[in-house]
């Protein structure tokens, strides 16, 4: 599957994704966020994409 995808939607999901990483620990939807941050992670390296700044 491929995507178009501007840097700044990029940006807005790896701050999402920061976001919510940030919040895992304090909610009952830790395992569903925790899948979700690993799923974003592994996109975001297997195509050479910079990582997100909070891990």
């Amino acid at each position: 599957m491929q995507i178009k995808i501007t840097k700044e939607q990029l940006e807005a999901i790896k701050d999402l994704t920061d976001d919510i990483s940030s919040m895992i620990g304090c909610g009952e939807a830790d395992e569903r966020w925790e899948k979700q941050v690993k799923l974003i992670d592994k996109m975001l390296s297997d195509n050479k994409l910079k990582p997100r700044a909070f891990k």
